[in-house]
């Protein structure tokens, strides 16, 4: 609802600032709309996301851009207030690209430093000009003027826009720095959001170039500059950009969680360490984890976690970039599928154990059982017939008795009298 509002406000403001524009031509207005309200909607989106900073400075930018597009109505105060916007849209676009992924403002003294520099010199420029000199017709617009001296009133303008130009070349040389330094997730994520960048400064940066030059030309300075249609149209439009490549870095980051479901499937099983830690490696792409089946080394400045099994034991450790602790979602399910894979390993270790036990459990049984067969039975040995036994029966059996053909054999071969199995 409240991206909706941002929105619907944008366009209502941004279609009433540039309007008249509309009569003479409507590409560069249309440009310029589309692009401011795009930014509202996406300050929207990352507020409703609970990302203050971000959102907060977008949804801004947006508003700040169509108020320095009130040029096009020279009357009343509108040229005035245009001026007085005319960088803190892009101060705060700035800030939101050196910033982001964190919520805090990013090299934040330079972007303190610059915006101060950058809004006394425009403060400057907009006192020192005299839009109505002697020898000219009155403006039409009002104007706070507090210095004007004839052709050179406008040191502050050429001050103003060198320093654009100086400012413009620090963000992009951040902004490379960024790119250079970026490892991992975050720079997965944050590459069209790095292009989007250098093409925004470039345009900024040849708009400068191209409006300063008249300064050093010796042109009226009153004369508006030249600036060709294509950097003036990449200008309007370069802002277009921006939103389209932190929705490519959102899509990023849902294709980085859906990675890490493959982690489960990816794992060959039964899973071994190795196995493991090189499909958090992917799945994190830092080729530098490292998975402690016991206890960690000393810390060596990563980033230490654990994984637990479901009942909250120990299964390993795992050392890994600290840029990683800003992807906690990711990170937290990619340890979950982990956890899972190395638990499923201990129970099948476990199992194979227990079935080796058996193993050896029933192998003992069977080699008692044979052992016991091929020995004689006491019970049976004295229930046995005597043949050549008196003490157990009251005389030798005759030719009678049923085992006595059976004894007379054994006499005859010389082995010794007695019972064995099988008689």
């Amino acid at each position: 609802m409240r991206t909706s509002l941002i929105a619907v406000a944008a366009l209502g403001y941004g279609v009433w600032a540039v309007w008249p524009d509309f009569a003479h031509d409507a590409a560069a207005p249309i440009l310029l709309l589309a692009g401011q309200v795009a930014l509202a909607v996406t300050g929207g989106l990352f507020l409703a996301e609970g990302q203050r900073l971000v959102g907060t400075l977008f949804a801004a930018a947006a508003f700040a851009e169509l108020t320095a597009a009130l040029t096009s109505r020279p009357w009343g105060w509108h040229p005035f207030i245009a001026h007085m916007a005319r960088p803190v849209g892009a101060l705060l676009l700035m800030t939101v690209l050196l910033s982001y992924p964190h919520r805090r403002v990013g090299y934040r003294a330079f972007v303190l430093g610059a915006s101060a520099l950058l809004l006394v010199a425009n403060v400057a420029d907009a006192v020192t000009w005299d839009p109505a000199p002697p020898g000219r017709p009155p403006a039409g617009f009002a104007w706070i003027t507090l210095h004007a001296d004839g052709p050179e009133q406008r040191t502050a303008y050429g001050a103003y826009w060198l320093l654009v130009i100086a400012v413009a070349m620090a963000a992009l040389a951040l902004v490379a720095h960024r790119a250079v330094t970026a490892r991992g997730l975050e720079r997965r994520e944050l590459v069209p959001v790095f292009v989007a960048s250098a093409v925004y400064g470039f345009a900024i940066l040849s708009n400068a170039v191209w409006t300063v030059t008249p300064y050093f030309t010796g042109d009226d300075p009153l004369d508006p500059a030249y600036v060709p249609d294509v950097v003036s149209i990449s200008a309007v439009a370069a802002p277009l950009l921006i939103p389209a490549a932190f929705l490519a870095a959102a899509i990023r980051r849902r294709l980085d969680r859906a990675a890490v479901a493959d982690l489960v499937t990816g794992i060959a099983q039964p899973a071994t360490a190795e196995s493991v830690r090189e499909a958090l490696r992917r799945a994190l792409a830092d080729p530098g984890l490292d998975l402690f089946a016991g206890d960690p080394p000393d810390a060596d400045g990563r980033l230490d976690l654990e994984i637990t099994d479901s009942a909250g034991r120990p299964l390993a450790h795992v050392r890994t970039a600290p840029e990683l602790r800003r992807r906690g979602d990711v990170v937290e399910a990619a340890l979950g599928a982990a956890a899972l894979s190395l638990e499923n390993a201990r129970l099948h270790t476990d199992l194979q154990q227990q079935l080796r036990q058996v193993e050896d459990s029933r192998a003992r049984i069977v080699e008692a059982g044979v052992a016991e067969r091929r020995r004689p039975s006491p019970t049976t040995a004295a229930a046995a017939p005597p043949c050549g036994r008196a003490a157990a029966w009251p005389a030798w059996p005759t030719a009678s008795t049923p085992w006595a053909g059976r004894c007379a054999s054994r006499a005859r071969r010389g082995e010794a009298p007695g019972w064995k199995p099988g008689w």
